[in-house]
């Protein structure tokens, strides 16, 4: 796994921490972790394409007759062992680029930053046309006093090629950006560049506007009724105290477990992990493990995890954690909203939000939440009594948005 770069992984999340609790005054410390996550996804990359390069190499051999079939047997091995060293490389970059969004939550404002992840992944970073300008425009905008993230660092931002924040210019919030295209040469496919520039200016617009047309109608930002709760301390908490082949379970709020099953603990005997909560209630359960391989712009975790060896663990995959939510417990603190929720069978949209008593899945007054507002509560460990209140029942409250799937 990760065990191989533990040595520079740490220093790297405790800059990542620092720059966190002092962005304006450690400006120049966004650079220095910037151009570390250049140097090592750079060598990462030239090794996935030097072991592609030798699978290709044996394929070749291997389809050329009169192999006997014990070298055929070592080379497909070796051909196996190389695509899971790809595999190895392909998770440090993202680890590193997780380091990479952490830069630009530092700086960006969160719910901006969430609309620029819409849009397909770049790619390497090494070899690219223009890379050698974009790091010369990068480089020089720190000297001349701006804080810019190389968007190719990270997996959150995908339009343009390098944003500026000015954070000391909005003390009560994240800082809006600008987005910085960068052209060598002729400037490339002009089709292309077309495409590029019309989806930035579209997702700036409605950034700008709070509301955009789409296929399935009118998209509206609101704002909720109170800044996002978080349960960063008790997660951060449990990991450092998850004995190693074993277990814990605690419920961090009225209806919110969670659950940390150590990687060595003999799992023949789950039910003494999920028993109770099983037989408490109603549950609905996510695995934060798994949304760790998602790039969906959440708040990412080397910024909610706030120890650098928890944080390694968990990359590492020494750990397995899962959040637990007693859907009886939800409908108990939404009794007071005269609301309940059911699961709805879909994936994408997995609770059915009603009045008490309705039921009907045709029934106008349902509506439902999807499942990004509802993974925050494993992606960014969100507090569960926040999320009531403020998206499942905040809309019936406020009476503004239909669809409790649209962003927050």
């Amino acid at each position: 796994m990760l065990t191989r770069h533990k040595g520079w992984l740490l220093p790297l999340f405790r800059k990542t921490r620092e720059l966190q609790a002092a962005p304006l005054e450690k400006r120049l410390l966004a650079l220095e972790i910037q151009e570390k996550l250049l140097y090592r996804i750079g060598r990462a990359e030239r090794l996935i394409r030097q072991i592609r390069k030798e699978n290709r190499n044996i394929k070749r051999a291997l389809a050329q007759p009169g192999a006997s079939r014990e070298v055929a047997r070592k080379s497909k091995a070796k051909n196996q062992a190389g695509h899971e060293r790809i595999g190895q490389q392909q998770m440090l970059i993202s680890v590193l680029r997780s380091i990479g969004d952490s830069i630009a939550f530092a700086y960006g404002d969160r719910w901006d930053l969430k609309q620029m992840v819409k849009k397909e992944d770049s790619g390497f970073l090494t070899g690219k046309r223009g890379a050698r300008l974009e790091r010369s425009i990068f480089r020089k905008a720190f000297e001349i006093g701006a804080t810019v993230v190389l968007n190719d660092l990270t997996h959150t931002l995908r339009h343009g090629d390098i944003s500026v924040f000015r954070p000391d210019l909005w003390p009560d919030g994240g800082s809006p950006c600008l987005l910085i295209e960068v052209k060598s040469g002729r400037g490339g496919n002009a089709a292309r560049a077309s495409r590029q520039m019309t989806a930035t200016k579209q997702m700036l617009d409605y950034l700008y506007t709070d509301k955009k047309e789409a296929e399935n109608g009118l998209w509206l930002r609101v704002s909720p009724g109170q800044q996002p709760q978080y349960h960063f301390a008790d997660a951060t908490r449990l990991i450092c105290n998850l004995p190693h082949a074993g277990w814990l379970v605690e419920e961090v709020e009225p209806g919110l477990h969670y659950a940390l099953i150590d990687s060595a603990y003999n799992r023949s005997s789950l039910d003494a992990i999920f028993g109770d909560v099983f037989r408490r209630g109603k549950p609905f359960m996510i695995c934060v493990n798994e949304v760790k391989n998602y790039a969906l712009a959440y708040y990412p975790f080397p910024l909610s995890i706030q120890d650098p060896e928890a944080l390694f663990r968990f990359y590492n995959g020494e750990f397995v954690m899962f959040v637990i939510v007693d859907l009886e417990q939800v409908n108990k603190r939404l009794a007071k909203y005269s609301l309940q929720v059911t699961p709805s069978g879909n994936d994408e949209f997995p609770w059915r939000v009603s009045p008490i008593g309705v039921d009907a899945p045709n029934d106008e007054n349902l509506s439902y939440l999807g499942n990004h507002p509802i993974g925050r509560l494993a992606a960014e460990f969100l507090r569960l009594d926040w999320l009531l209140d403020n998206m499942v029942a905040g809309e019936w409250r406020e009476l503004i948005v239909h669809d409790l799937s649209c962003d927050s």
